[in-house]
């Protein structure tokens, strides 16, 4: 009797449609185990242990061929049957239960009972750690980072616990993976932020150069190794954060609280407007920061925007001052940012 065999009979008898002789196999399958009807059932405890012990004797021990070939004759089963199919029902299915829950953190118990270095940053101070494929690590006050000597040749894996800046040495060849509680970071190459803590009710991944690949740790066990970045993973690019709710267990895509101008020498330089188009002054500000900003052209066709934005002012208040020349307001959607506005006065 194979595996596929026997969840087709389990479907049956969900369903109620378990012939005489499929019972009777049943009964045969408790037998095998060596159980009796008088033998105490195991306590709620104790069914975890029982399905993980006798499963595989379970399928080694059966060889049942066909349900026709079952004996049709076996009053002494028919007293028990019953009970002992429930008792396997409610084994295996505890047994399919542990297995779907062990499964999607499997792989990362196999990586992490290799040797791990483990440093703990019980300082005051921000640590500096430089790993050996030349990315560095700061890792902030109360973080735990844990990372091997030497990657391995396919891919670089990292564990982390609180709050850490990562600049990544890029190498298309093996992809950068950090390890956060439920969901992974998938990086070439890149710098970005993490905050994990354990007390927090959500993980978050903010970038600030390159693009990283955030997802569920659960999505990634549904994936091959062989196919690429995950369905339901969220791309994210400077100035982008993925912050992933504990309890709800969502994950979300928006923008960083305090985007930053990504090339501070140039993009800078090009924010100082005189007598400027408002529509080349949006896409300067697009250009410096990496972000989206919608508006109506035909609205703001013919105002013009004079001032000198590059100073360490936030993004949104740089926002705040243009749209006070236009009559208008800004609101922050997802990573686009929505202008409205009535015209120029």
């Amino acid at each position: 009797m194979n595996q596929e065999k026997l969840s087709k009979l389990l479907d049956k008898y969900k369903k109620g449609e378990l012939s005489q002789e499929e019972k009777i196999v049943f009964a045969q399958w408790f037998h095998t185990l060596g159980k009796d009807i008088a033998d105490p059932l195991p306590t709620e405890d104790e069914e975890k242990e029982w399905t993980k012990t006798n499963w595989n004797k379970l399928l080694t021990n059966l060889d049942v061929q066909d349900i026709q070939t079952v004996p049709t004759q076996t009053p002494s089963y028919f007293r028990w049957w019953a009970a002992a199919s429930i008792l396997l029902i409610a084994g295996l299915t505890l047994w399919y239960y542990i297995s779907s829950t062990t499964k999607n953190t499997s792989t990362i118990s196999h990586i992490e009972s290799t040797h791990l270095i483990e440093k703990i940053n019980n300082t005051t101070q921000v640590i500096s750690l430089a790993l050996e494929d030349g990315s560095s690590v700061l890792l902030q006050p109360g973080s735990t980072l844990k990372y091997p000597t030497n990657f391995e040749s396919t891919q670089r894996e990292v564990f982390l616990t609180g709050e850490a800046f990562f600049q990544v040495a890029r190498n298309p060849e093996k992809p950068f993976l950090v390890y956060t509680g439920d969901i992974i970071t998938k990086v070439l190459g890149t710098s970005f932020t993490i905050k994990a803590y354990e007390k927090s009710l959500s993980i978050q991944v903010s970038v600030k150069t390159g693009k990283v690949s955030v997802y569920k740790t659960v999505d990634q066990q549904k994936k091959s190794d062989s196919e690429n970045v995950q369905t339901n993973a969220l791309v994210l690019t400077p100035n982008q954060q993925a912050v992933y709710h504990l309890e709800s267990k969502e994950l979300t895509k928006g923008l960083v609280h305090n985007p930053q101008v990504m090339d501070t020498k140039e993009a800078t330089h090009q924010l100082v407007f005189q007598n400027k188009p408002l529509t080349e002054v949006f896409d300067a500000l697009e250009e410096a920061y990496g972000v989206e900003i919608l508006y109506d052209q035909h609205v703001l066709a013919g105002c013009t925007f004079t001032a000198d934005l590059s100073d360490n002012s936030t993004l949104q208040d740089k926002l705040t001052i243009i749209c006070k020349t236009m009559s208008g307001s800004f609101q922050v959607t997802n990573t686009t940012i929505v202008i409205t506005s009535k015209g120029c006065n």
